[in-house]
This record gives structure tokens, sequence and C-alpha cells, in this order.
């Protein structure tokens, strides 16, 4: 199966290496090597290479300076990857979003994937970083969103989201 995994940091490095060692033909490429944030470049590229799977880990992670960098938070959270979705949706390429766990507030009940965040969009006190992405999610109903949550967990842990995949 070819793969393409967007993002070349600590997760998109690791599915890349997973992934490779299981056989599967995957092609990690980070920003620098592929702009897939613009419609035009990423389309020339699928054209010449063909995918049947798009893992997206590409994103702004650091939840602390999303508020002081809104503008660059909300591009690389919202507009990046819908462009990434609307292209793996005019393809029929399978998409694999990685988002985060931090859309819900409040532990009186255990929240399911089928839930309306409430700590996204229209909270008047979420942080900037999970509006981003709860935008995202709203913004794009193509592909699978994996929520996940603390991904730099020790792999050793039998909870930790890698040590799972």
């Amino acid at each position: 199966m070819r793969i393409l995994i967007l993002g070349a940091g600590y997760i998109g490095t690791f599915l890349d290496e997973k992934l490779s060692a299981l056989g599967n033909f995957t092609i990690l490429k980070s920003r620098k090597e592929l702009d897939y944030a613009d419609f035009g470049v990423l389309h020339e590229w699928l054209e010449a290479n063909p995918v049947e799977c798009i893992i997206n880990c590409s994103g702004y992670t650091d939840t602390r300076r999303a508020e002081q960098q809104r503008d660059l938070c909300w591009e690389l959270n919202v507009k990046n990857p819908v462009i990434v979705s609307k292209q793996c949706e005019l393809r029929g390429i399978e998409l694999i979003h990685l988002s985060t766990g931090c859309l819900f507030n409040g532990y009186e009940k255990h929240y399911m994937e089928t839930d309306i965040t409430n700590f996204g969009v229209k909270s008047p006190i979420a942080p900037w970083y999970n509006k981003s992405k709860d935008a995202y999610e709203a913004c794009s109903k193509y592909g699978l969103n994996l929520r996940i949550r603390y991904p730099y967990s020790d792999l050793t842990n039998p909870k930790s989201f890698l040590a799972k995949i």
C-alpha cells in the first residue's frame, strides 16, 4: 500500500518507521519537501505520485504559544489540513488526520466520538489551540480523525496511543 505521511515530526517519523517495517510503502514528507499547504503543488505531486492513503501528522502543536501565534496556529491546524482533506476527497484517497483529544471539558460523562465538542470553537473559555483543532473538524467531514492525547508517553506503557498502534 502506498501511504503518504505528511509531517516529519515525532509522530510522522514514528509512523513511517513502524509502517515501513511492516512492509508498507510509505513516503514521509515534511512541508519543506512538499508544500502541501499549496493546493496546486499538492495536486501536481499526487498526479505524479499516486497514493492510496494519506496520514496527516502535520500541525501546530505548541499549545502554550498558540495564543500568541494565532494566525500560524490557524494556518497549520485548519487551513492546511482542509487543503489536504479536499485533495483526498476529490481523488478518493483514504485520509487519516491526527488531531487532539482535548476537545472536551469536564468529567460528568464518558465522551464518545459522536459527541459534540464542548471545549472548542463555541466555548468562550477554550484555548486557541483547541478552537483551531475543533474548527478543522467542523470544516472537513472527509476521512478519519484520530483524537489522540499525550502521544509522547513511554512506549512501554500499554495505555500509550503509540504503543497501541
